[in-house]
């Protein structure tokens, strides 16, 4: 929970028959959908943070609502959720594009769910992505995650940016675990921290400011705390 996250993309389920009632019924059913996006411990109750919250696992859920024959070249094909379209195309965007109005490879005569505009709005407030047909094109509605509604982490591209961070971050302090703990180490690790932030200032982030801490037991046990904003 507290390490480079995985964003996980999860599909609804297909439509076996595509028609203006059964689309409008799935639509409400998706809509109604309540979903417990919180981590839990092996007995079901609530994993908390340091702050005596629950741990909120949406920002790292991307859920789908898509429908489209897919071949794969040697006689197979299958419709597609979506899910898996959606999740290689997140793998192809730089850190600082958002798939927000982005082309998703689709055809567009293929795209078997053509939403209207309000329920395209519908599922959009309940943080389901969608896609739609502009002209010759499919492009994604907007980049959402399930994180709660006034969480800064329901965009997608906020998600992108900090793990782009936080990952830069992780491979810069690396080489500095298992190091003696001398005003040395720590002035170089500093450094490095420093020059990964200013390096991303300005292109991902606006402005940062961290610390590094240690308490007595830390000391004891070799533990450096970098907490960064």
């Amino acid at each position: 929970l507290q390490s480079y996250p995985t964003h996980g993309i999860i599909g609804c389920d297909k439509l076996t028959g595509v028609t203006l009632s059964t689309i409008s019924e799935r639509v409400n059913e998706v809509c109604g959908l309540k979903l417990d996006m919180y981590a839990k411990k092996p007995n079901g109750n609530n994993v908390y943070t340091a702050n005596n919250r629950p741990y909120s696992i949406g920002r790292c859920v991307s859920i789908v609502f898509a429908q489209y024959p897919v071949s794969t070249g040697n006689g197979y094909a299958y419709i597609s959720s979506g899910a898996s379209g959606y999740a290689g195309m997140l793998s192809t965007l730089a850190a600082d594009v958002s798939s927000t109005n982005q082309n998703i490879s689709i055809d567009s005569s293929s795209l078997m769910l053509n939403l209207s505009n309000y329920q395209l709005t519908r599922l959009n407030t309940q943080g389901i992505v969608c896609f739609r047909k502009i002209g010759d094109v499919v492009k994604v509605v907007d980049g959402i995650t399930q994180d709660e509604m006034d969480s800064p982490y329901r965009r997608l591209s906020t998600i992108k940016i900090m793990n782009a961070t936080d990952k830069l971050l992780r491979d810069a302090i690396q080489p500095f675990i298992g190091k003696t703990r001398s005003d040395e180490t720590m002035n170089a690790m500093e450094t490095a921290i420093k020059s990964v932030l200013n390096k991303v200032t300005g292109v991902l982030i606006t402005k940062y400011s961290y610390t590094i801490s240690t308490s007595v037991d830390d000391n004891y046990l070799g533990i450096v705390r970098i907490k960064y904003t």
